[in-house]
């Protein structure tokens, strides 16, 4: 599958010339963490059944198999990982499922990007793309590639369009390129009205770094746009 998405992002360029409001919280990592927690608790009360991990650990080929079947969080991400699991179990039944199924999102994320090119539609190949990133299908060097083909069109489209600033900053930072991220994060700051979805980032950027001077530094910009501080930041840290 890797050698597939190697193969298929390589392919891209060829067939083009054939073709033609972020999360509030300061902490996204632990809301997300909370949030697959708590689709995870649904998901088992609904089928009756323990963890997903938990089942793919012990329980029996069927149970592991009516979990996989009907295993559909909104988060494809989880959903990806939860297969990934399933691909090392002991019985045959239970990888070829959860390989069936990985290979189905691949071939999704695969049509999409081909028809997004085929339009030539700037704004829904960035989607595409940044779709199957988020996905989690991708590792490697095979993710960079997809990371570096969806930043030359976010650039693009940044360039003509301002409202993309927090999408170029989580890129630089979900790349590991931190010096461009704080560069572009503290010139867009500097703005007269910076951008509510900067001003979010900034505040979840400089929490997950321990930065508070910072975040204290936030809180006239926040005002000045009729916003306050999240609550948890003001009620945690004097002078937010």
């Amino acid at each position: 599958m890797g050698f597939g998405g190697l193969l298929f992002i390589e392919l891209i360029p060829k067939l083009d010339s054939d073709y033609q409001m972020i999360e509030e919280s300061s902490d996204f990592k632990t809301y997300l963490k909370n949030r697959r927690e708590v689709e995870f608790i649904d998901l088992a009360v609904e089928l009756g059944t323990m963890g997903a991990y938990d089942i793919l650990a012990t329980g029996t080929p069927e149970e592991k198999k009516s979990f996989l079947i009907n295993f559909n969080p909104p988060d494809e991400r989880f959903k990806v990982e939860v297969l990934e699991k399933a691909l090392l179990d002991e019985d045959i039944d239970v990888i070829h499922y959860a390989a069936t199924e990985l290979n189905w999102i691949y071939e999704k994320h695969r049509v999409n990007i081909l028809k997004a090119n085929k339009n030539g539609d700037l704004k829904k190949i960035f989607k595409s793309y940044n779709d199957y990133i988020k996905s989690g299908l991708l590792k490697g060097d095979v993710l960079l590639m997809a990371q570096k083909k969806a930043l030359g069109t976010l650039k693009t489209l940044f360039d003509k369009d301002k409202s993309y600033a927090p999408d170029l900053l989580r890129f630089y930072k979900n790349m590991g390129d931190e010096k461009k991220c704080q560069i572009h994060l503290e010139r867009f700051l500097e703005e007269e009205d910076p951008d509510v979805g900067v001003l979010n980032f900034a505040l979840e950027y400089y929490y997950e770094n321990n930065w508070y001077e910072k975040i204290i530094q936030l809180k006239e910009k926040f005002l000045k746009r009729g916003l306050e501080m999240p609550y948890h930041l003001r009620n945690n840290i004097k002078g937010a």
